[in-house]
């Protein structure tokens, strides 16, 4: 699934809280981070009780990218843009393929793809 496809989703099923702390509530059920949202909503594990890992989705994610989002998510919380910005602005920095979420694509998905169509894959 793809970063900004699982954002969408987390949006609609984690409830969001002040953005101060990854999780709050009374029974940790809601998200401050609009990256830790879609890797929930994504089937990432409860960081609670796991490791987590963005880049086990989307290895395309750096510190820095997370970092910008995380950013911009604080800017939704204050009012200042909405979450559909900060889908637009994901849309356009994440790899095309949704199977394996890389630039370089390695899924089976390639395999399958006509020569001459490979290069659009490989985006």
């Amino acid at each position: 699934m793809k970063l900004s496809d699982a954002m969408v989703l987390g949006e609609v099923s984690i409830p969001r809280n002040n953005g101060s702390m990854w999780f709050g509530g009374d029974k940790w059920g809601d998200c401050g981070c609009a990256v830790g949202r879609a890797y929930l909503a994504a089937g990432g594990k409860d960081p609670m009780t796991y490791l987590f890992n963005f880049n086990d989705l989307w290895p395309w994610l750096t510190e820095s990218i997370t970092g910008g989002i995380s950013g911009m998510f604080l800017n939704v919380i204050e009012g200042g843009i909405s979450m559909d910005s900060i889908y637009e602005h994901v849309r356009s920095i994440e790899p095309d393929c949704e199977t394996c979420c890389r630039f370089t694509c390695t899924c089976a998905k390639s395999a399958a793809v006509p020569e001459s169509q490979e290069a659009v894959c490989q985006l």
